[in-house]
């Protein structure tokens, strides 16, 4: 079995790893992105040193069936460093940078469990097209190559926003406008050389934007734009613990949606919280 997975951020590592908990030997897997590395992907590659999770460290759940816990790589890896991120309820928020590394290390773990019977490679490229052959796929990549696998896995996570169609004429007028959020070396420039900052949308990738801009040195003022102006919530580390014995039977998304809502209500209900009904939810859907 030869199978390809488009796609080498969170998503993409993940999957490998789960395939290399399952695969049957002689197998080989193709991780195809242009990324120098695997498991960072735009969340948690593409960002600075002050770019946080916005869950404290038990919520990560990458491998949630795996005994080598987010937690416990941390504090293997990264030793004192873990005080810093201490918050005064026991919770800790550490880099997304850090997440990224332990998807790396587990990716890199599962390999060398398996690497006598199943070949795991990742192919720095791009796909341009996708051509199902009866009981193949060919991928034609960027650079004219073709290569053919038994099954394909898309893992490609976000799309980039779509750009805005004023653009141009505001950087003819001497206005930059970085597109891409995540484009650390052109919000540094903005930080340098701009005195004013607008940033459409107020949501996380906001705060986001604000904590790159500081990063590089940016004190000036900034006027975020949203038609509704919600901004993001702070989140506590610790959530209370919800557990309901009442399981409806679901045969449609309306129902998935009824359950979900009255979990979170009596969440509410017991704890003046609903986010333990939703995390409760989420866990549940393993079952």
């Amino acid at each position: 079995m030869r199978i390809g997975i488009i796609g080498g951020g969170l998503g993409g590592a993940a999957v490998a790893c789960a395939l290399l908990d399952r695969i049957s030997a002689g197998s080989s897997i193709v991780v195809i992105d242009p990324a120098e590395t695997l498991g960072g992907g735009v969340a948690y590659g593409q960002c600075g040193p002050d770019h946080l999770l916005n869950v404290s460290e038990e919520k990560p759940r990458a491998f949630p069936d795996s005994p080598r816990s987010f937690m416990g790589w941390v504090q293997r890896a990264k030793g004192q460093a873990v005080a810093a991120f201490r918050q005064a309820d026991g919770s800790h928020y550490f880099p997304r940078r850090w997440f990224g590394e332990y998807v790396q290390a587990e990716l890199a773990w599962r390999q060398r469990l398996r690497t006598s019977d199943v070949s795991l490679s990742h192919l720095r490229q791009s796909v341009g097209q996708i051509i199902p052959k009866g009981d193949v796929i060919d991928l034609v990549l960027n650079n004219d190559r073709v290569v053919q696998f038994d099954a394909v896995i898309l893992a490609m996570g976000n799309a980039p926003p779509r750009h805005l169609a004023s653009a141009s004429s505001a950087t003819e007028a001497g206005v930059q406008v970085v597109q891409d959020p995540w484009n650390l070396p052109e919000i540094g420039a903005v930080a340098r050389s701009a005195t004013r900052v607008a940033i459409i949308g107020t949501g996380l990738t906001m705060s986001d934007v604000v904590i790159g801009l500081r990063q590089e040195g940016y004190r000036g003022n900034i006027l975020a734009i949203s038609r509704r102006g919600y901004l993001p919530h702070l989140s506590r580390g610790r959530m209370p613990s919800y557990v309901s014995d009442h399981f409806p039977v679901c045969h449609s998304l309306t129902d998935v949606l009824r359950a979900v809502r009255a979990w979170c209500a009596e969440a509410e209900a017991i704890h003046g919280d609903w986010r333990p009904g939703f995390e409760f939810a989420r866990l549940s859907v393993r079952r």
